[in-house]
């Protein structure tokens, strides 16, 4: 249970992480356009990339996987609990 927790929490952190860097790289390039002497095909490129990579990491945290895998931990914590009855 506690490794599950920790692994809870590193894919969270990862996710906030993967966002606040979406957010910091799109709002750079929005506020200040492309750096001088950058390839525009390139720069749109990569973050074009990056921004699909950010919006695959929020379907699976946020969406029907993270959903999906609190259902099985509440099963298994649930039939954890049920004791067979033992008839002679």
């Amino acid at each position: 249970m506690a490794e599950e927790m920790k692994n809870t929490v590193l894919a969270g952190c990862l996710a906030i992480l993967t966002l606040l860097l979406t957010g910091v790289i799109d709002g750079y390039l929005l506020a200040r356009g492309l750096p001088s002497g950058a390839d525009s095909v390139l720069v749109g490129t990569i973050v074009g990339a990056w921004n699909a990579a950010t919006g695959i990491v929020l379907s699976y945290f946020f969406g029907s996987s993270a959903s999906h895998d609190k259902q099985s931990a509440a099963a298994d914590s649930m039939a954890s609990t049920i004791t067979p009855k033992v008839t002679p």
